[in-house]
């Protein structure tokens, strides 16, 4: 018999959450221009921000993200927003996707509105 994920003891829903080698392919934010992507990826109350990568519809982030030890519960999802970032007050959001965290080492992908965007991430 499967035990409700509420009840399993708090100190079983802790984790150390790493994500890392983000990267997407064809992304189209610009008529005249390529992209100028960035990315946001939130779990919880904690967020992060990649830097801008410039002219570039086939971004590679280089960021490594450390969220600590973290409460793994039905709420909280791995989220991530992809932009186009032209200017500090005119970004364009190309997509954005969740996930609930899978334990282990985990590389999974999804569909942007222009594009895919590619992640990995320990727990």
């Amino acid at each position: 018999q499967l035990t409700p994920f509420p009840l399993i003891p708090l100190k079983l829903r802790l984790a150390t959450l790493k994500v890392f080698k983000l990267y997407a392919k064809g992304l189209y934010g610009d008529n005249w221009t390529q992209t100028d992507g960035s990315v946001k990826v939130t779990y919880g109350d904690q967020k992060k921000r990649t830097d801008i990568i410039s002219n570039d519809d086939n971004p590679r982030w280089r960021e490594t993200f450390e969220f600590g030890t973290i409460t793994i519960n039905m709420k909280n999802k791995l989220k991530f927003a992809v932009y186009d970032e032209d200017t500090y007050w005119n970004s364009d959001l190309l997509g954005e996707c969740s996930f609930d965290l899978r334990a282990g080492k985990v590389s999974d992908s999804c569909m942007l509105n222009h594009g895919t965007f590619f992640f990995s991430y320990t727990v």
